[in-house]
Formats: C-alpha cells, sequence, structure tokens
C-alpha cells in the first residue's frame, strides 16, 4: 500500500477498518459531522475522506460495508465530494481510494450481497493478490522483512533464517496468510522462540521446545532480549551468545 500511495505523499495515507467501525458510526467515521449533528456532537469533527485530502484512503475490509454505506460511497466516488452530517456544505475532495477484501466481489453481487454500481465504481484497477501457500517464493523474503522491522522496533539484533527454519516456513499451509506470518516473526523476537513448526514434529507446536545455549523455554519470555540476543530453535541472531 505504500508504494500505492507513494505519487501522492504529500497527504496522508488514512486507513479504515470497515468491518471494525459500527453501521450507526461508519458515515460519522468517513463524512465527519458538525457540532450538534447527533447528541454528543460537542464540535465539527472532519472524517477519514478529509483527513486523506491530498492522499490516499485505504478502504480494508470493503465487503464487510451494509448495503446502505455502499449507496453513500457510490455517491461520494462519482461526485468527489462530501457533506458532513449534519451539514449541507459540500466538500471538495482530491483523494485516491484503494479498497481490498477477502471477500469474492463477483461472487457477492451474484448474490446480492454487493452492490454492482459500487462495484464497478470501486474496480478501476484490480490487482488479485494470491494466498501465501501459492507464493511460497515469498515467504523467505517476507519473513526477513519482518524480522528487520521487528528487530529494529525493539532495538535488537536482527535475526536470520536458517535452512532449517526457511524449510519449515516454506511447508506451512499458512491458513492467516502475511498476517500470520508477521505474528509468528513477532514472537520469535518477543519471546525467543522459533518461528513456524518443525517437520520432524508432524505440525505440533514448538513453543514449548528448549532453546539451544539460553536454556529457556519457548514459552518462557527471555527476559534479556533487549540487552543481548540469543541463538533459539531454528533461528540464527546477527551477533555472538548474550551475556
Amino acid at each position: 500500500m505504500d508504494a500505492c500511495h507513494r505519487k501522492r505523499n504529500a497527504g496522508r495515507f488514512v486507513v479504515v477498518s470497515c468491518g471494525a467501525i459500527p453501521t450507526g458510526l461508519i458515515e460519522s467515521e468517513l463524512f465527519g459531522d458538525e457540532k450538534g449533528a447527533f447528541t454528543g456532537a460537542a464540535q465539527r469533527r472532519i472524517g477519514r475522506f478529509e483527513a486523506a485530502q491530498g492522499g490516499t484512503l485505504f478502504l480494508d475490509e470493503v465487503g464487510d460495508l451494509a448495503t446502505e454505506t455502499q449507496v453513500r460511497l457510490l455517491r461520494v466516488l462519482q461526485e468527489r465530494s462530501i457533506e458532513r452530517l449534519g451539514s449541507d456544505r459540500v466538500v471538495r475532495l482530491d483523494v485516491r481510494v484503494i479498497a481490498a477484501t477477502h471477500v469474492d466481489l463477483e461472487k457477492a453481487v451474484e448474490a446480492g450481497k454487493f452492490r454492482e454500481d459500487f462495484y464497478y465504481r470501486l474496480n478501476v484497477v484490480s490487482i488479485a493478490v494470491p494466498p501465501l501457500r501459492e507464493r511460497r517464493e515469498d515467504i523467505q523474503e517476507l519473513a526477513e522483512a519482518f524480522l528487520a522491522k521487528v528487530s529494529g522496533r525493539l532495538e535488537i539484533a536482527r535475526a536470520s533464517l536458517t535452512e532449517e527454519a526457511r524449510n519449515v516456513l516454506v511447508k506451512d499451509s499458512w491458513p492467516g496468510n502475511v498476517r500470520a506470518l508477521e505474528t509468528r516473526a513477532r514472537a520469535r523476537n518477543h519471546i525467543g522462540a522459533g518461528l513456524g513448526r518443525e517437520a520432524r514434529q508432524s505440525g505440533r507446536s514448538i513453543w514449548s521446545a528448549p532453546i539451544p545455549e539460553c536454556g529457556r523455554t519457548r514459552s518462557t519470555a527471555c527476559r534479556s532480549a533487549r540487552a543481548s540476543t540469543h541463538r533459539c530453535g531454528a533461528w540464527r541472531d546477527g551477533s555472538s551468545r548474550g551475556r
């Protein structure tokens, strides 16, 4: 998403988790509201569209939107403008809209669960992202990137994958896709645990297996993670054994 936003980086990249916002609040979140528009509206508040002026609005899980919200968004995309709740003043928009969903929208349209006109208004450029299990050649690169990201945030040495770990990762079915891979990378750095499952254990979790050299178990947080690094399971840290 960052790459798509790069050419419009004068503005913000604003994310809306469509499935996480109650239907009764989604329009206020998207379009903003004026003081007194409803009980509790004590002051003017801009919505996500205005917050993304000059930038990008990312509608995550757009397939979860209620039909009435789809109608409102269809008008916004057509007119390139919004009206805050409680106001009749038109606010012109300069916003790129990107949408993503786990739902097969074509099938949802056929089933009457997603508006056809809204689908075609959204579907200007479509990028289908295969599940992780269908692009196993990406797994190692993604895992390394997540490890680098988490290691930088925790201010610890960057870990690298051993051959064993690479084999483990590639053989996993990854029902949770990229998010599951990122979560395991975070877990590895937070608790000094291995990433993935060992093939010899036939898929059983290795969180409770002993960690070589430091002797801790994978179910116990490594308290010295910030001060030092350890060689843990199928992972190899980029520095010597911790103090």
